[in-house]
């Protein structure tokens, strides 16, 4: 699972954080993007295989809620 928070971003595997990185204080560092959001594919990559627990979250989850 990967978390952004407000100043980094984190990443968990079966719940426990693996890795963990600062976000810059720069103004051009921006996740908004007009592409589509997908899952499980991306720029010559695609999943080969299958999901099968996938969760969306409106906002950022704490280590105690992941």
């Amino acid at each position: 699972m990967a978390v952004r928070g407000k100043q980094s971003l984190r990443l968990y595997l079966d719940g426990l954080k693996v890795a963990e990185a600062m976000i810059p204080q720069n103004e051009d560092y921006t996740l908004t993007t007009n592409a589509p959001f997908t899952i499980g594919a991306g720029i010559g990559h695609h999943l080969n295989g299958a999901l099968s627990d996938l969760r969306l979250y409106k906002g950022a989850l704490n280590q105690t809620d992941v």
